[in-house]
């Protein structure tokens, strides 16, 4: 894998957190590293949820032994970095097109802004950030059904996704010029088929 295609698919993505890599090293040998993410919380969390993505380590209270595992180790680790991204970016591109944040990210992708605000009603997957993050500068806002209306009349172009059927009762008479993409998708995180819409408002 070159340089360019790891920073593409694995640095430059929107969930990869630098801060979150820490690498522990003991006179210049690797001896372990730790990988953290955060996710968007569930609107009764006030914080985002940590999540461990990845975590190698390796005992050193033998030196001597240590000392002869390091280059197994560092084979072992880099072995495994590999079939992370690959599993990154292979799996993606054949389960993608089932997953309800994908569906809706292709649906409305010509109709995204770059300075959108965007937010999500009882569907707050952390796919949506992979996905929509990619075309817009905004970041993910969890919201409660009540207060789903109040944020798309805000000023500003902006675009909420929630269940199909709270976009009919909520959005029953919608200004003219608002966008409305419909999905029916498998959802991993709930464990069953979910129908979502994407409303959308350019100005």
């Amino acid at each position: 894998m070159s340089v360019a295609l790891f920073d593409r698919h694995v640095l430059s993505r929107a969930i990869f957190d630098r801060q979150g890599l820490i690498v522990a090293t003991d006179g210049g040998r690797l001896i372990g590293l730790v990988h953290a993410v955060l996710e968007p919380a569930p609107p009764q969390h006030a914080q985002r949820i940590g999540t461990i993505a990845l975590l190698l380590a390796r005992h050193w209270h033998h030196r001597a032994a240590a000392e002869r595992r390091s280059s197994s180790f560092t084979r072992i680790a880099v072995a495994t970095a590999c079939v992370w991204i690959t599993i990154a970016l292979a799996v993606p591109a054949m389960a993608a097109r089932f997953f309800p944040a994908y569906q809706l990210f292709q649906a409305a992708r010509a109709s995204l802004q770059p300075k959108m605000q965007f937010a999500a009603v009882e569907f707050q997957e952390p796919s949506l950030v992979w996905y929509f993050r990619s075309r817009v500068q905004g970041f993910l806002t969890p919201l409660k059904k009540l207060r789903a209306a109040e944020f798309m009349n805000a000023p500003d172009p902006r675009f909420i996704i929630l269940p199909t059927s709270a976009a009919g009762e909520l959005f029953a008479n919608p200004p003219a010029g608002w966008r409305f993409f419909t999905i029916n998708g498998f959802s991993i995180a709930k464990g069953k088929r979910v129908d979502l819409t994407l409303v959308l408002k350019s100005e």
